[in-house]
């Protein structure tokens, strides 16, 4: 299997993983309350995630209702009211990975570990990493917090990225990367352009839609120091030919590394029922100031460099499911978008690269075109990496794939991520 993005949700492993080395791999594992039956009704003040040493790591619980829904105290709509304060099983605990491997603790020594403790076993690239879930209030929490969040102007920020959203929209409006050896970003992206287009039976009337038509309202949020979950209202406006558009509830995920945007979209009718065709595009838009990164395709071996590539607009003619990198080989970001239904249903879909006229503005990323696609409702899974960035050796890129981390729970192996209907396959006709 592909390896792309470390992920860990729900007690599943993500073995898709990209990066720069693994000693710069901060891959978040979430694992459930389910998975330590131990600890279900210990009050969720009580718990600590410690690493070999016995030294509290940064870790988040995120209290979850029956219905799953993430509880979240900020927002117009909070339900804070439906916290239930203790361990249940479906809520859910964060922790990045390197905080507990070996000499990545932030404190020396440590207190050792608890006889009452469950652990959680990892091997990342070879090496093995063990935490673990204890029962001791007496363990100073850990003072470390990767992520800032202003509501109001509803921009997040890491060590590793920014990204500024817009009034009524979930996707980015403008996002950036780390500079090396500092505290400043990289403005690296302008916008994200979406374009949804669909044709008639006889192709005479293509009907276009644009970013301006998704509207997506937070309504409520909750920020630790691992993750920032944001429950948005979503609406993609159709309005064309019985389409009455299509609502769901989307949680973004952002991460000090990485962002996972899941969209939920519902087909109320068969798509070859009118449309002879219908595609959605989701390109990053970049400045002139970035004509020193490159667009890249690793499971191809193609590389479109920004100065150097003339042409106006290139498909690449490929199902895009193993990602793409925006790199100038030393800093960067890797995104991934799974559309988890049948090839036979996205026949003409590829990467897109596009430059406006006169050596203006890049746009590049993916077109997935979609044929006959049967009713019911579809997950679109999203993800960006923003590794840190490195010094390549000569005539190297940083941003090279490796292998992901595996996660087992007092000696019970999770399973892969995107085998699981996570990752987008139809839920129901």
């Amino acid at each position: 299997m592909h390896r792309f993005l470390p992920l860990y949700v729900l007690s599943i492993t993500a073995s898709f993983t990209i990066g720069i080395s693994a000693a710069a791999n901060a891959g978040p594992v979430v694992l459930c309350g389910r998975d330590f039956p131990a600890f279900i009704g210990v009050p969720l003040g009580n718990l600590r995630i410690v690493d070999g040493r016995g030294v509290a790591i940064p870790f988040q619980i995120d209290e979850k209702t029956l219905a799953g829904d993430y509880i979240g105290n900020g927002g117009t709509e909070s339900n804070a009211d439906s916290a239930h304060a203790t361990l249940q099983n479906q809520d859910e605990i964060a922790f990045l990975a390197e905080d507990a491997a070996p000499g990545g603790g932030r404190a020396s020594g440590g207190p050792g570990i608890p006889g009452r403790a469950a652990e959680i076993a990892m091997t990342r690239d070879g090496a093995s990493i063990t935490a673990y879930l204890v029962n001791d209030p007496a363990i100073r929490l850990s003072p470390v917090g990767y992520i800032s969040y202003d509501a109001r102007g509803q921009c997040i920020r890491t060590p590793w990225y920014y990204a500024q959203f817009g009034p009524n929209r979930f996707h980015f409006t403008g996002a950036g990367i780390a500079e090396p050896g500092s505290d400043r970003y990289l403005d690296l992206t302008r916008e994200l352009r979406i374009e949804i287009v669909l044709k008639t039976l006889w192709g005479i009337l293509p009907v276009r839609y644009n970013q301006d038509n998704i509207v997506c309202t937070v309504r409520r949020y909750k920020i630790g120091p691992i993750r920032l979950i944001r429950r948005g209202d979503f609406f993609l406006m159709f309005g064309f030919f019985g389409l009455k558009g299509s609502r769901a509830v989307v949680y973004q995920t952002c991460y000090p590394q990485a962002v996972e945007v899941p969209v939920h979209v519902h087909l109320p009718i068969r798509l070859g029922a009118l449309f002879s065709e219908a595609y959605i595009e989701m390109t990053p838009v970049f400045p002139r100031s970035a004509s020193g990164f490159a667009f890249s395709i690793p499971s191809l071996g193609a590389t479109l460099r920004f100065a150097e590539e003339r042409r106006i607009d290139t498909l690449i003619g490929t199902v895009p499911d193993r990602g793409y990198l925006v790199s100038d080989g030393t800093r960067g970001f890797a995104w991934m978008t799974r559309f988890g239904v049948s090839e036979d249903h996205l026949r003409g879909s590829g990467y897109i690269f596009r430059r406006s006229p006169a050596q203006g503005p890049v746009e590049c990323g993916v077109r997935y075109v979609l044929r006959d696609l049967p009713k019911g409702d579809y997950t679109v899974a999203n993800w960006v990496l923003f590794p840190r960035p490195c010094t390549a050796p000569a005539g190297g890129d940083c941003m090279n794939l490796f292998p992901g981390t595996t996660v087992s729970v007092s000696g019970k192996k999770t399973s892969d991520l995107f085998g699981a209907p996570f990752a987008g396959e139809r839920l129901r006709q």
